[in-house]
């Protein structure tokens, strides 16, 4: 897996964009450089994106405990808007962030990634609402 993390190009949005094949402990890596640049910026935006990537499936057990840290490390970071951006057609992320969404954390998928930024920079009525929210 290679990604390129962008944080200047646009003001406000740290940027991940994945290549090849992507593991959850990459994604987890990621999320990780992402929180440590949301800490020193505002506003708080990501766009992250999967359209020149795979997301190799991981275990149950693997899946279930990063969408516990994603919608853990979302209330932490006080509802940033987030955008995830990848091909038509179904895909291996869109499990663990379902997971995730169910505990808390709100995302937007888009196919376009013009349509993912103007959506990011855009000012609008998104207002995070903190937990609790369940851990099951």
């Amino acid at each position: 897996m290679t990604v390129s993390i962008l944080t200047d190009s646009l003001p406000g949005v740290f940027q991940a964009v994945f290549y090849g094949d992507v593991t959850i402990e990459e994604r987890a890596l990621t999320l990780q450089h992402s929180l440590q640049w949301l800490s020193r910026n505002n506003p708080q935006r990501i766009l992250l994106d999967f359209t020149e990537a795979r997301v190799v499936p991981a275990s149950p057990e693997a899946t279930i405990q990063h969408a516990r840290n994603l919608a853990f490390e979302y209330n932490v970071m006080c509802g940033a808007r987030i955008a995830y951006v990848s091909r038509l057609g179904p895909q291996e992320v869109e499990s663990v962030e379902m997971l995730a969404a169910v505990r808390g954390y709100f995302y937007q998928r888009f196919t376009d990634r013009a349509f993912a930024l103007d959506w990011l920079v855009r000012e609008s009525e998104w207002k995070f609402q903190p937990g609790p929210f369940p851990v099951a």
